[in-house]
């Protein structure tokens, strides 16, 4: 069985959501089809099917003329592979964002079979609105994710109740067998790896190089931000919401060329 594992790590700074991954970047094994999953045709997310072009979708505006429309995208850099449903072929498992234009984004997650030298759409289900996703596994035929997801009373803005989700694959309909809660998100959960920023959003990726790290240790964090190291004292907010205060940043004053500037 061959399953990706990608840890991901969400922030919301200065209104701008950005993603700081644990591991490098590593090539998936793609399926060997005529169309992959950011080219497929998916259903389960609108009462009509959306086809992919390269890794987007995008609906007529809501209002005529008007800039707002539906858009759905592939997360990328996160799919896992393996045999969910016993018959010795394998499955590929993504997740998709929905936007409708308000505040709030919905996740999918979306299992696809080979049929022919194509991928087809065989199962999708919603995961949950601003719902992040952590880390993700096939295990025993079984689908877990783990995320951080909204706890009692809980703004929409920000979860911090971590979870593992577990869905299995009946015919053709995604059912989740069981949701095992595993406390509060703390910024203990954050230490151990350095972070590397790759996307400042899901469909905005930066280069490889030069490199932007992020650590965190005890009350502190640091890093680098490309061609400067930085550093700056950090907390938890305390009122319940998942997010963390980060006190005024100091650096070093390299001059490097204008493009790590």
């Amino acid at each position: 069985m061959n399953n990706h594992c990608n840890q991901l790590l969400i922030f919301c700074f200065v209104g701008i959501a950005v993603l700081f991954s644990s591991v490098a970047s590593a090539a998936q094994d793609m399926p060997p089809t005529s169309i992959t999953p950011g080219n497929a045709t998916y259903s389960g997310i609108y009462d009509h099917t959306i086809t992919l072009r390269d890794g987007r979708w995008e609906g007529v505006p809501f209002i005529k003329g008007g800039a707002s429309r539906p858009t759905v995208g592939l997360v990328e850099d996160f799919s896992l592979t393996g045999d969910l449903d016993g018959d010795g072929a394998m499955e590929h498992v993504v997740v998709l964002w929905e936007n409708s234009g308000g505040t709030g984004k919905p996740n999918y997650l979306a299992v696809m079979g080979e049929k022919e030298g194509r991928l087809v759409n065989l199962s999708t289900t919603l995961i949950g609105d601003r719902v992040q996703l952590r880390a993700g596994r096939i295990n025993n035929g079984k689908i877990e994710l783990d995320v951080i997801q909204h706890g009692p009373d809980e703004p929409a803005c920000c979860p911090s109740q971590k979870a593992t989700r577990i869905w299995s694959l009946k015919g053709k309909e995604l059912i989740q067998d069981e949701t095992l809660l595993k406390g509060r998100l703390s910024l203990v959960d954050l230490e151990g790896v350095e972070w590397v920023l790759f996307r400042i959003k899901w469909e905005e990726a930066l280069p490889a190089k030069p490199e932007v790290t992020l650590r965190f240790d005890g009350d502190k964090i640091s890093g680098k931000s490309a061609c400067n190291n930085y550093f700056a004292g950090v907390k938890e907010s305390g009122n319940g919401a998942g997010d963390i205060r980060i006190s005024p940043v100091g650096s070093t004053r390299m001059a490097c060329p204008e493009e790590a500037m």
